[in-house]
């Protein structure tokens, strides 16, 4: 009876004293509060049927009215993404789409922005958030919970220190994403 008194306590301690869902999600978001606006990202797509990944690089600006993700390499493509609009420029010329026109776009505008600013509310809003951390390292696991999010992505991993250096995006079709970034000072 004693040894299950023991094994009891010693449970009651160790559970006590592992972190929470909320403790851990809670520490992954503070420790990205103050991330530089602007960087480098490369990012490496891989599509099930071909077994090299396609790889392009560039810059990118976060900032509070918008978002922007500038490919250089192997094409000059660029995006703006604000609260109303998405903005493409491929070879200097510059389309609009207005995100009320398209509510399935502006989702996903909204998503990959708050990937990328680690914007918390948006994030537990459209997925099931677990994080893990060790020291100053962590990984944030999000499964999409919301249509039209839940309809392409199976999971979305963000792992990084003090600041966000990795995104891989896991679709349902079997393709995968990784970006990697590189915030300057």
């Amino acid at each position: 009876m004693k040894h299950y008194f023991v094994i009891i306590i010693f449970l009651l301690i160790t559970v006590s004293s592992l972190p929470t869902y909320a403790e851990s999600k809670f520490s992954v978001f503070s420790h990205v509060e103050n991330l530089p606006e602007t960087g480098q990202f490369e990012q490496q797509r891989q599509l099930k049927i071909i077994q090299k990944p396609f790889v392009s690089s560039g810059h990118f600006k976060i900032n509070a009215d918008h978002f922007s993700w500038h490919t250089t390499k192997p094409f000059d493509v660029s995006y703006r993404i604000s609260n109303e609009v998405i903005e493409e420029t491929i070879d200097g010329v510059t389309k609009v789409q207005k995100l009320d026109d398209n509510p399935q776009m502006a989702a996903f505008a909204q998503v990959f922005s708050s990937l990328v600013k680690l914007d918390k509310a948006v994030l537990e809003d459209n997925f099931v958030l677990q994080a893990t951390h060790e020291g100053e390292n962590w990984s944030l696991l999000l499964k999409p919970k919301k249509e039209p999010i839940n309809k392409v992505f199976s999971s979305i991993v963000i792992e990084g220190d003090k600041s966000i250096r990795t995104i891989r995006t896991h679709t349902l079709s079997g393709d995968s994403n990784l970006i990697s970034l590189k915030y300057e000072d």
